[in-house]
């Protein structure tokens, strides 16, 4: 297991994107799609540079996605 941390607000983030998906498609598709996201973090920290990065956005941030959402990894 990598080491990585998850600041609160994308914590909160999170907890609204997995809310969002319990409306729409109920608590398991919600709770993969979580599950899905708690992967890529452990990809992204095992090796960061795989990633492309947003140098316009801020020098050495990379992108990931993870289904239809875009991470921004810091």
């Amino acid at each position: 297991m990598a080491n990585y941390r998850i600041s609160p607000a994308a914590e909160a983030d999170l907890y609204r994107i997995w809310l969002y998906g319990v409306e729409q498609w109920g608590v398991a598709e919600a709770d993969c799609y979580y599950a899905a996201f708690i992967e890529r973090f452990e990809e992204i920290a095992a090796n960061p540079l795989m990633y492309p990065a947003v140098d316009d956005i801020r020098e050495d941030y990379r992108r990931s996605a993870c289904g239809k959402t875009i991470l921004i990894i810091v």
